[in-house]
């Protein structure tokens, strides 16, 4: 294959203009005598390629969620809060045991991704072998942990031990099956990504039932590796990928180089996720970390949906930095992109949180105290939806110093604010207000450094940002309002209380619902949140009709295989 079918284009410039063209022309537009508009409307199509790769992975990711909120709650029905709990503990230590490729993968992903945006295909295929060893190796070694872990905790029980070995263990699976979805991105293949997320899901929950059923919480760790294990087998065979082992010293630094600021700002932001888990098995032991990770896992749902169009924009705005884009267009995208999820989320998650107590009354009566920690999760999901792609294109400008000092800040801030408030009596659900309040801080801040990187000027910065956090504030306000209002009287609930009322019947539940769909919606129109999206929504319609089949063309040439 040469290099201008790896990168989807006909020209060795992103813009289509002549092979011999210098690098300096292709970033002016100078090439062939062409002028930049062409980068504009290269950039169109981008644009209209993430929109239909978000629905595609966002459609499997919903999916996705669907059948592991269902595996949830049959898995916490089946297991006790205190067994749930340990579940928790060996997927908290999973999530941090993924970094133990040491920055080596995500290295690789923005390496894979510029070769495509630059048309490099040598320079490709040094990274993901070099990246494939190095990972395994270092996957490897951090099996040390189980040992260490013991030494470190004398005094934990069997069971605990085992939950983390079992978490460090499932980690080193998913680093393969991490890796070659890490390709299929790069290559834009949303459908093969998307179609092994919906696998491991289906997968995972048919066996975690049936070993939760019959061998208790030590068959779910084992349901968990089986199900990586099988997923990426798949993700090999879908990725038509073949590998050698290879070391080679200036390739690793030069992946570890990249890899390693990505690394600390993931391995922050999963700390800033999961901290408030963390500090709630100090606070309150398994139990209570069993209560409050079925409400976190309530709020995932809201997560996911957003972390797939973070997943989908990261590989589009690595490309575009390759070929030397203006920054004007990364700010355009980023605002029609956020934009359209704070019109979008918002409602949704005040339903949710409106409704979320009714699984719990229904099927898990044991889990009822669940049910407020949940609402204020979910309420403030939409804070670290909206900054997760802002944070994908400060990361793609290597702006991750800023990043990094505004995650440390966000860590601090809320571990001080937890302790506070649980000192205070807080409980479960003033853990929640505490991490969600820090949270909020931490999106308007995150979304001010992207558009501060695009070139914005303070002044409009912060009309942008309050612009775009207006409907989710607006949405706590009225969900607040409407607990405010059940209770009878707002002397006796104070704003935020630790235990809220909520309506009671179908004409109750339905008016609480309209009224925050209605403050959502109209705050977001005020605010001209959805006019980006709309916009390149109409741009992508008559895109389709002025290219018809050849965009479709393009685009398999873009996403194919490489090798």
């Amino acid at each position: 294959m040469d290099r201008d079918r790896l990168s989807g284009r006909s020209g060795a410039c992103p813009d289509g203009s002549a092979a011999g063209d210098s690098p300096a022309d292709c970033r002016e537009g100078r090439g062939g005598g062409l002028s930049n508009t062409l980068l504009h409307t290269t950039a169109a199509r981008s644009d209209r390629r993430i929109l239909s790769d978000a629905g595609t992975f966002l459609g499997a990711s919903w999916i996705a969620q669907a059948i592991g909120t269902i595996r949830s709650f049959a898995v916490a029905r089946i297991l006790s809060p205190d067994r749930f709990g340990l579940l928790q503990l060996a997927l908290l230590v999973f999530e941090y045991a993924r970094s133990s490729h040491g920055g080596l993968l995500f290295g690789m992903t923005k390496e894979a991704s510029r070769a495509v945006g630059s048309g490099d295909e040598s320079r490709l295929h040094r990274s993901k072998d070099v990246a494939f060893t190095g990972a395994l190796v270092l996957g490897a070694l951090a099996l040390v942990g189980v040992p260490l872990f013991a030494w470190l905790r004398p005094d934990a029980s069997i069971e605990a031990r085992v939950a983390v070995g079992a978490g460090i263990f499932a980690a080193l699976v998913h680093q393969v099956h991490t890796f070659y979805v890490a390709l299929l991105r790069a290559q834009r293949r949303v459908g093969d990504a998307s179609l092994t997320i919906v696998v491991f899901h289906a997968s995972y929950a048919l066996l975690a039932i049936v070993a939760a059923w019959r061998f208790g919480v030590t068959g779910v760790y084992f349901a968990l590796v089986a199900s990586y294990a099988a997923v990426s087998l798949l993700a090999w065979r879908r990725s038509r990928w073949r590998f050698k082992f290879s070391f080679d010293i200036g390739t690793t630094r030069g992946l570890l180089r990249r890899g390693v600021p990505v690394l600390v700002v993931t391995f922050l932001f999963r700390l800033i996720s999961s901290i408030d888990k963390i500090l709630v098995t100090h606070l309150f032991g398994l139990t209570g970390l069993g209560l409050y990770g079925l409400a976190k896992r309530a709020g995932g749902i809201a997560g996911g949906a957003a972390e797939s169009v973070r997943w989908v924009t990261l590989p589009t705005f690595l490309e575009d930095v390759g070929r030397g884009s203006d920054p004007a267009l990364h700010r355009a995208r980023l605002l029609t992109i956020v934009g359209g999820m704070s019109f979008l989320l918002p409602p949704a998650l005040a339903t949710a949180a409106l409704l979320c107590h009714l699984p719990l009354v229904w099927f898990l009566p044991e889990y009822v105290a669940a049910a407020n920690p949940a609402r204020v999760i979910l309420l403030g999901a939409g804070f670290l939806s909206l900054a997760g792609v802002p944070r994908s294109l400060l990361v793609a400008l290597d702006r991750e110093p800023k990043l990094v000092a505004a995650q440390l800040a966000t860590i601090l801030g809320t571990v001080a604010l937890v302790l506070f408030v649980a000192g205070r009596g807080g409980g479960l659900v003033g853990t929640a207000v505490a991490t969600v309040a820090v949270q909020g801080l931490y999106a308007a801040t995150v979304l001010a450094l992207a558009l501060d990187a695009t070139g914005l000027g303070a002044l409009e910065t912060s009309k942008q940002v309050l612009r775009l956090l207006a409907p989710q504030i607006a949405v706590i306000w009225a969900v607040v309002a409407v607990g405010i209002h059940s209770s009878g009287s707002a002397a006796s609930q104070p704003f935020l209380p630790w235990n809220w009322s909520w309506p009671q019947g179908v004409s109750g539940t339905v008016s609480a619902v309209l009224l925050v769909w209605i403050a959502s919606l109209a705050i977001g129109a005020y605010c001209g949140s959805s006019r980006p999206l709309t916009g390149a929504l109409r741009e992508r319609s008559r895109g389709d009709r002025a290219e018809g089949p050849t965009r479709r063309t393009n685009d398999s040439v873009v996403g194919g295989p490489v090798a």
